[in-house]
């Protein structure tokens, strides 16, 4: 998304180009303010990782369910006291492959990565091909949810990338690093309206001028512990 010269009120909302502009607080003086047109946003880019490889325009057809496969996890083995096996799921194939050498992140470091934090950078450099700004000057937002893959490899071994992988904050992060950008830079966890919570957020940002343009990211990668025994029945 980018835009330019838009302003805001003292209260975080817009201002408007009417003369009719009610103030809440008798202590703002309206002549010391000037009140700018809005300038239209556009989206210069777009990328999705998604089931069955679909293209984003085929997001909204069908709801894409299958069993689930083999090397997502065993079905049968994932069973919780109580509670049915999940059997059936929209998952994205393939998300084992992530070319770590492109982002000059290390074997080591990459194998330890939330696969939740490829995918942003996957989708990231994808989503800029094309983009004719200044990469230094974009600002991140990355709506996500729920960290399962960090507390899954603390099992196996607690090294220097641990840390990295038990909150969701560094997605972003890695993203603003990784691309060089310079922008602000936020995580949004809203649970099931992260994706759109962070849209918002980057849109408005772009209106009050904190940015001139921005990469708005969200991502939702589900692992076979304790959320799918929440949501086996």
């Amino acid at each position: 998304m980018e835009g330019m010269d838009v302003a805001c009120n003292p209260y975080g909302d817009y201002i408007s180009d009417s003369e009719d502009v009610a103030w809440e607080d008798d202590d703002v003086s309206h002549d010391a303010i000037e009140y700018p047109f809005y300038t239209d946003s556009s989206v210069t880019g777009v990328a999705l990782r998604s089931v069955a490889h679909i293209e984003p325009a085929e997001v909204w057809v069908g709801d894409h369910v299958s069993a689930v496969p083999a090397n997502r996890w065993d079905v049968d083995r994932f069973e919780f006291a109580g509670q049915k096996p999940v059997r059936f799921a929209s998952c994205m194939p393939d998300a084992e492959f992530f070319d770590n050498s492109l982002f000059s992140i290390s074997p080591q470091e990459a194998s330890f990565m939330d696969p939740q934090s490829r995918l942003l950078l996957q989708t990231t450099f994808a989503a800029l091909v094309g983009f004719r700004g200044e990469t230094r000057e974009l600002g991140v937002v990355v709506g996500t949810y729920q960290v399962e893959y960090g507390p899954s490899t603390m099992m196996a071994a607690v090294n220097a990338y641990t840390v990295t992988n038990m909150v969701t904050c560094p997605q972003a992060g890695r993203i603003s690093y990784v691309f060089g950008m310079k922008g602000m830079c936020l995580v949004v966890d809203t649970a099931c309206s992260s994706a759109l919570v962070a849209a918002s957020s980057t849109y408005n940002a772009i209106q009050c001028n904190n940015i001139s343009a921005g990469i708005s990211a969200s991502v939702n990668f589900v692992m076979p512990v304790m959320h799918l025994a929440c949501t086996g029945e």
